[in-house]
């Protein structure tokens, strides 16, 4: 047995072992992040002959669950041979051997040392060593009925620089069992009425009373919602064309009609299938103003994993009541 050829075994022998470690990540957490950006606008009475003002506030929220992920990583150690064109390729297929779509499974390479890349435009010198460690993290359509088992395994391929002798190695595929996901609806509602200090009584100053910016949480899929929270920032004004002396600020939140909290944080927990949950910040408008929440839209911005869907939220109207 040549040198090189102790290297493949060697190199199986790894990627084998870390591979294995996948099926003990199958209820492993990985936090997926989508971001919900409000727009509330606000309409005012100014005392300039009843003119309207309108200011623009923006609520930007994280909305952040737990996800099922396997984990895989591989480690390559060369002797005392000049390793080049070292390339990677992971094949994910059915348990009937078919290659499965790109949509099915986002693939993100989350740490890689010791090499440039694994494309086959690096290579690794005598005595070198690398590893690599990727996340795969299913779509919802991965198990849009019901638990499915999928087998993630590939190719590692590299040039043995001094016999000028290509290697391929089939990595042995691993058995993951993919859980249904939630997939989840939110439909936001605005308090129409905002209420503070009057700005045409001089000579009173009237307590603000907190608004609504509420949220209902609805879990259409066929998985469970884990520890789900949404994490919202304090309102930024980003139209006051008027220069009104006005602010905004979330005093609390609540959830599910419980004892409202001081936190910007709205924890709802596990939302099972078919469940609801509903949630609520607690607005207050420091300044002078009486006057009407106007037109409310909600806005997505989906965390990039490099496939179109990978589940979760699916939209986000807003209404105002």
């Amino acid at each position: 047995m040549t040198q090189v050829d102790d290297l493949a075994e060697r190199a199986l022998t790894h990627a084998d072992f870390r591979a294995y470690q996948i099926d003990a990540y199958d209820q492993a957490l990985l936090n997926n992040v989508r971001e919900a950006q409000v727009e509330l606008q606000i309409e005012q009475l100014k005392q300039v002959e009843g003119v309207c003002a309108t200011i623009r506030l923006r609520i930007e929220q994280d909305l952040v669950m737990s996800r099922q992920a396997f984990i895989g990583s591989l480690t390559l150690e060369s002797d005392d041979e000049d390793l080049s064109q070292i390339a990677l390729n992971l094949v994910i297929t059915d348990l009937a051997g078919n290659v499965v779509a790109s949509n099915v499974f986002g693939i993100s390479n989350d740490y890689l040392s010791g090499i440039d890349a694994l494309d086959g435009t690096d290579g690794l010198a005598a005595g070198g060593s690398f590893t690599s460690e990727d996340t795969f993290l299913p779509s919802t359509l991965a198990a849009p009925e019901g638990p499915a088992a999928y087998r993630i395994g590939g190719t590692l391929s590299f040039r043995d620089v001094t016999e000028s002798h290509d290697h391929l190695i089939q990595l042995d595929p691993v058995t993951v069992h993919v859980l249904p996901q939630a997939e989840l609806t939110l439909d936001y509602f605005q308090e129409r009425n905002v209420v503070s200090d009057d700005p045409f009584t001089d000579d009173v100053v009237e307590p603000a009373s907190p608004f609504l910016l509420g949220v209902l949480l609805s879990n259409d899929g066929r998985g469970t919602a884990d520890s789900l929270r949404i994490e919202s920032a304090q309102p930024k004004i980003i139209d006051n064309e008027k220069g009104l002396l006005v602010d905004f600020k979330i005093i609390g939140s609540q959830v599910d009609g419980e004892s409202p909290s001081g936190s910007l944080t709205a924890v709802f927990g596990d939302i099972g299938p078919g469940d609801t949950a509903a949630g609520a910040w607690f607005l207050e408008c420091c300044g002078h103003t009486r006057g009407a929440v106007g037109d409310g839209r909600g806005r997505e911005h989906r965390r990039q994993f490099r496939l179109p869907r990978p589940g979760g939220r699916r939209r986000v109207p807003l209404h105002a009541r």
